[in-house]
């Protein structure tokens, strides 16, 4: 019986074979496409596959080509990416806002750098920015840069420009691709900050500090989300085991308690009412006593449901 046809790939530079492929290997029957073949290339030669060029002799192969086994092809990686106006550049950053995937997929396939920018934003900014998920998907294809500060979203790395604007599946690639969470200011603080109460959830399950605290804004997640009354992130931090009277490098707890309480009608009353940490307080209590403190009831009952003691939270 004849050996099934197989697809080699040599170095064009040196005539040594790469690799030789038949068509199971490929998940194909017939035929296979040559973008198809970089793709299972990127792992041997360790590049994007935008920067793998094919050629059948002195032809340059086009990524839709179809490909029948068997076949021979040379392979060259190309070390230099093409040099692009300012025109281009802007227009890229356009292409990333807009999510035009086709376009972005041709500028990369030049190959452009990924980490092509203007103005002190890089293409992955405004991918991260705009929700953009295709091209978002390319620019990490390529291999674009998650630590580079953008100069219009506040110095932000593109995994904080996405945490600040609410994309949560953008947030999710760029966690898949190794994104540095805790690069100030932390992830976990913006999307509590900002009530991303499913993005909060993510970042936990993704080896989020629930009491990280930020030394720039000194505060801690919780503290931020109690501030803003974001009650549905403030139960995601207690259920993470955040410190509930954590106090930040200014002696400042989540819940506003440097009041004094105890000199109050209000403190007199709320002593009597929370003798117990396992019994709640009456719902017209609660509403007094987070009335003084300025904070939403719901807010104050969340803490209490975390069973600590009344003296506890005053101190």
């Amino acid at each position: 019986m004849a050996d099934p046809p197989e697809l080699t790939v040599q170095w064009l530079s040196s005539g040594a074979v790469l690799g030789r492929f038949r068509a199971a290997e490929l998940d194909v029957c017939d035929a296979v496409s040559v973008g198809a073949v970089k793709r299972r290339l990127v792992p041997l030669v360790h590049q994007p596959r935008f920067k793998l060029k094919l050629l059948r002799g002195s032809d340059v192969l086009k990524n839709e080509e179809e490909l029948t086994l068997p076949e021979a092809l040379q392979l060259v990686v190309l070390s230099r990416y093409q040099q692009m106006t300012r025109e281009q550049m802007i227009y890229v950053l356009d292409v990333a806002r807009r999510d035009v995937a086709a376009e972005m997929e041709q500028f990369l396939q030049l190959p452009m750098d990924p980490d092509v920018s203007a103005d002190g934003d890089t293409a992955l900014h405004c991918a991260a920015a705009s929700g953009s998920v295709g091209c978002c998907r390319l620019l990490l294809e390529a291999r674009a840069n998650l630590e580079l500060p953008s100069a219009r979203y506040n110095d932000h790395r593109p995994l904080q420009v996405a945490c600040q604007a609410g994309e949560l599946e953008i947030v999710q690639l760029l966690l898949a691709a190794r994104a540095d969470q805790h690069q100030a200011p932390p992830a976990l603080h913006l999307a509590s900050y900002h009530g991303a109460a499913d993005m909060v959830r993510l970042l936990l399950a993704q080896r989020g500090r629930a009491d990280e605290l930020d030394r720039e804004q000194d505060a801690t997640p919780l503290r931020l989300a109690c501030q803003q009354n974001h009650l549905e992130v403030v139960r995601s931090l207690l259920e993470a085991k955040a410190t509930a009277n954590k106090a930040c490098e200014d002696g400042s707890t989540p819940l506003p308690l440097e009041r004094p309480l105890r000199k109050t009608s209000t403190s007199s009353m709320a002593q009597k009412e929370f003798q117990s940490p396992q019994s709640m307080p009456p719902a017209r209590a609660v509403a007094k006593v987070a009335k003084h403190l300025g904070i939403h009831r719901k807010l104050y009952s969340l803490f209490l449901g975390v069973s600590l003691k009344y003296e506890t939270l005053v101190k």
